[in-house]
């Protein structure tokens, strides 16, 4: 896999970097801030780690330094890929506040500070990997939006699609987690456990989030991991008789993925809903038992997440 350069990432996902008007510096500073305003979700739960690992507290503000700088960079971009008017956390998404341009600018110039922190080669090397993947996703998912009316495949090709999308939120991770690994002073076992946490974390989280935002997904045109469960029929929600009746009709197979997805909400509409807010308590539940491990195996009896 190659590394990225900052300078390609506007380019890949097409980021408007140029407007009519004269975008001044203190806009962009203006746009980092409020990027930066935001709360860095998982430094809760990467402290009790570092602590267990031994990593100095110096060396702990830099990774939660760098994680916010990325975090933030990526965040940034995401929305306004997305045309999201509001961010996770409620407020105004930085591109409807700021404008698309000096958002693009104030991400790109973050992004820039996370790997320029980063002093140790492996820890450089793997912001660069990383932030390629993560790009890389993001343009497939893009093309997949585009082409979404048009695109016929069978589901066993739309899932692996969506497991390369899906790799937008894993190389965060696996960020993370390299960031972590580098600086680790504790036994090794040790990290392999937390490594094996951090991974189920970052599925289950995905998944709770692809759940959660299945009518927005919908009406976006993008896959997602729940969608492509809808779209394989859910065997475990239908009846053998009804499934088979289902994946019998051939227009099914003929049609966009979403044409295909709308004949099952209609048919199957009250019973999809019903299972995906089952679903979504599912993976509630599972991030808590995970979180709990991750403190157990730190070695904490409370922690307030």
């Amino acid at each position: 896999m190659s590394q990225i350069s900052v300078s390609s990432i506007a380019w890949m996902l097409d980021l408007p970097t140029h407007s009519g008007r004269n975008i001044s510096r203190d806009a962009v500073r203006g746009c980092e801030h409020y990027l930066l305003e935001r709360r860095l979700s998982v430094a809760p739960i990467v402290r009790p780690i570092m602590d267990a690992g031994r990593i100095p507290a110096a060396t702990q503000r830099h990774i939660i330094t760098s994680l916010r700088l990325f975090r933030a960079a990526v965040r940034g971009l995401d929305d306004l890929l997305d045309h999201s008017d509001a961010d996770p956390a409620g407020r105004d998404a930085a591109w409807r506040v700021h404008g698309p341009v000096a958002t693009v600018r104030a991400a790109l110039g973050l992004w820039q500070r996370a790997i320029a922190m980063q002093s140790h080669p492996f820890a450089r090397r793997i912001m660069l990997a990383e932030s390629g993947r993560m790009v890389r996703a993001a343009r497939l998912e893009e093309m997949v939006c585009r082409s979404a009316g048009e695109m016929v495949a069978p589901v066993r090709t739309l899932a692996a699609i969506e497991h390369r999308i899906r790799d937008k939120e894993w190389a965060y991770w696996r960020l993370i987690a390299g960031l972590l690994r580098v600086q680790w002073r504790a036994a090794p076992k040790r990290w392999a456990r937390f490594a094996e946490l951090l991974h189920r974390l970052s599925d289950n989280w995905q998944r709770a989030d692809d759940t959660r935002d299945f009518a927005a997904d919908v009406a976006d045109g993008r896959l997602s991991s729940f969608i492509v469960d809808v779209l394989r029929g859910m065997p475990d929600m239908f009846s053998g008789a009804e499934w088979a009746s289902a994946s019998a009709r051939p227009h099914l197979y003929t049609r966009s993925w979403p044409a295909r997805l709308d004949t099952l909400a209609d048919r199957y509409g009250a019973r999809i809903e019903c299972h995906r807010a089952w679903l979504y308590r599912h993976w509630s539940r599972e991030q808590a038992r995970i979180l709990a491990a991750i403190r157990h195996s730190a070695g904490l009896r409370y922690f307030r997440w």
